[in-house]
């Protein structure tokens, strides 16, 4: 049975390929919680934890020491370069000279880095040839300055994230090498720049005629709200994907609309009401469908990953953690979610007599960049035996609702024992909020 499903999952849903950059640069994390360190990666981005022994290599190059002056010793792990945080440190700086290479034209490569456990340590520089400090504004939003040699530099080119967002954007410093933008609400983000210095010179027998500065600062914010017996980065990633993922009702507001819904052939209709993130769902005359397949249905369809409504549980990383294939952070003994690149590619959940596994296989965007799940596989196991119960294969569409994604329509085929098939389709038609009247 196990080896039918599977080859039908196999030729039901085509594989998820991520694909891969070539720049990188260094990335410098404080991490607070319960296993407080200072964590390097040679990576594309603050949430990029990809790694090999040759990334890892190239870290062996880097000086670190926290603000004040203390130098910090570093050990290569599967996922990057790691040192012991020293007590009330919240700043950390590094530098690392890459080499001469010629990608790109003839020049000399410097990487700058910068990681700060709290948005007030970003605002104090720290003595690094190129790097970026931050400012709160008073209006709330987040200026930034990039500075060579202590001094601001105007035109340098930075690379910001958009809050709201899952993307960034790149902008050039004024004359005062500044740039100021909307504070990112993420609980991790990073800023990086680049310098352009003419200076010519000879390094291990290459000769240059330019130096290029890359400096990153990279902030984790928030760090109070971390729950006891948690990971600093593995809470900030979880709540990073909460906010690029935009699959929360909860802003919806109190919506009616009504349900038509589709079980192998079988239709029946049904009003529901949204409220504080949750549904209700009101069936139309005698209900015509089996009630435990449906009602199963709409809690996948209405089911949003989102951490805020996870409490107080501690959040780590689930066994030995190798950032090569991304990150799979646990919550408790009751879900673990499988991230990379700011997107959730699995999530397992424990329901006591059964374990529900979810796949992402594509995704669509919102006006804003965020991601919106459109294909996934569901697959229920026996918590006990291990045995598949039932393989769902599953379309999602939305419809953009007070700047909320309303799921309206989701499709699926379910593979059950003994080579069954049952399909089924739900859509949300006529939503509108209450006192608005239905939309015709």
């Amino acid at each position: 049975m196990k080896s039918l499903l599977r080859f039908a999952v196999a030729a039901f849903v085509a594989l998820f390929v991520v694909a891969q950059a070539s720049a990188h640069f260094v990335f410098i994390h404080v991490v607070r919680g319960a296993n407080p360190r200072v964590e390097v990666h040679f990576s594309e981005g603050a949430w990029d934890f990809s790694a090999n022994g040759q990334f890892i290599s190239f870290l062996t190059k880097l000086e670190a020491s926290v603000a004040g002056g203390e130098s910090l010793k570093f050990e290569a792990t599967p996922y990057g370069y790691v040192a012991d945080l020293p007590d009330g440190a919240s700043s950390v700086g590094g530098h690392m000279t890459f080499g001469v290479t010629d990608r790109g034209g003839v020049f000399l490569l410097e990487y700058d880095a910068r990681g700060v456990s709290n948005l007030a340590a970003a605002a104090n520089p720290v003595g690094l040839v190129s790097e970026v400090i931050a400012k709160q504004t008073e209006d709330g939003r987040l200026g930034l300055t990039v500075l060579f040699h202590g001094k601001p530099s105007p035109g340098a080119e930075i690379v910001v994230p958009i809050a709201g967002s899952a993307q960034t954007e790149t902008l050039e410093t004024d004359a005062n090498g500044m740039v100021v933008i909307d504070r990112p609400e993420t609980p991790l983000f990073s800023i990086r720049a680049r310098v352009l210095e003419t200076r010519s010179g000879e390094l291990d027998g290459k000769v240059f005629e330019e130096v290029r500065h890359y400096t990153t600062l990279t902030v984790h914010q928030n760090g109070e709200s971390i729950p006891s017996g948690s990971d600093g980065v593995a809470w900030g990633l979880l709540n990073d994907v909460g906010h690029t993922t935009a699959t929360s009702i909860r802003s919806l507001g109190e919506h009616n609309a009504r349900l038509s819904m589709t079980l192998d052939g079988a239709r029946t209709n049904a009003g529901i009401r949204f409220a504080r993130g949750g549904y209700e769902v009101d069936w139309e005359g005698p209900r015509t469908l089996q009630v435990t397949p449906i009602d199963g249905d709409l809690q996948l369809m209405f089911r949003a990953f989102d951490p805020r409504v996870l409490g107080d549980e501690a959040v780590t990383f689930a066994g030995l953690d190798h950032a090569s294939v991304g990150r799979t952070v646990q919550v408790g003994d009751r879900m673990r979610i499988e991230i990379l690149d700011r997107q959730i590619l699995s999530i397992v959940e424990n329901l006591g007599e059964t374990t529900r596994r979810t796949e992402f296989r594509s995704f669509g965007y919102t006006h804003n960049d965020r991601f919106l799940p459109e294909t996934f596989v569901v697959t229920t196991f026996n918590s006990g035996s291990g045995e598949i119960v039932s393989v769902d294969l599953c379309e999602r569409s939305y419809t953009e609702t007070n700047s909320v994604y309303l799921p309206t329509r989701q499709k699926s085929r379910r593979l059950l024992p003994g080579g069954r098939v049952s399909e089924r389709d739900i859509r949300v038609l006529d939503a509108a909020a209450e006192g608005a009247g239905r939309r015709g």
